[in-house]
């Protein structure tokens, strides 16, 4: 299990988004690969890609056509690779400026670090977060159990709710996503220009 984004816009389109297509699947195993889109309220899978001869398909009783399904910056996929081989590789163009990232109204959302580059925590402006209700959880890879959860106060990060240790310089990585808890639904975060 692994928390997937991708860290480049698409090229044909003056907004920050990215298309399925961008997302090249170089090792995919269309029989037990797949990206799942999680419905913002309550964390369940609303929508699941996998990657057929160099096409991206949604529904795997359907196979929707899913090249076009289009994203904004930022967002996140839970992936499911049981192959344990699967490689994407992403293509685009990097972002101008910094990104505000907007989740009002949401509450369970996969946030992605929309850069190709590692951004440490203390580069994310955290605003209107609720340091008693929202989080950041980083998945451990192999069973998406919570290995760690961020929380920001008064514009600084920390990670462990009972310890509060300093994040500010914990790593998130490009093309890494973490399952945001935003039970404040009033969550916004900006990253930095890359």
């Amino acid at each position: 299990m692994i928390c997937f984004t991708a860290g480049f816009k698409n090229i044909g389109s003056d907004a920050d988004v990215f298309k399925m297509s961008d997302i090249d699947a170089v090792a995919f195993d269309d029989g037990s690969d797949t990206l799942q889109f999680l419905e913002p309220t309550a964390a369940r899978t609303d929508k699941t890609y996998f990657a057929y001869d160099g096409d991206w398909y949604e529904n795997v009783d359907d196979w929707n056509d899913a090249n076009d399904d289009q994203f904004d910056m930022g967002t996140g996929f839970l992936g499911n690779f049981a192959s344990q081989a699967t490689k994407l590789t992403v293509a685009g163009a990097v972002l101008a400026g910094p990104t505000a990232l907007d989740y009002t109204g949401k509450q369970m959302v996969m946030v992605g670090n929309p850069l190709p580059r590692t951004v440490t925590f203390a580069e994310i402006e955290p605003v209107l977060f609720d340091d008693g209700s929202d989080t950041l959880q980083r998945l451990e890879a192999t069973s998406a159990r919570t290995e760690k959860t961020y929380f920001a106060y008064a514009g600084d990060w920390y990670e462990n709710v009972d310890d509060w240790n300093d994040a500010a310089d914990d790593g998130f990585a490009p093309n890494e996503a973490m399952l945001g808890n935003f039970a404040s639904q009033t969550v916004k975060l900006t990253f930095p220009a890359p």
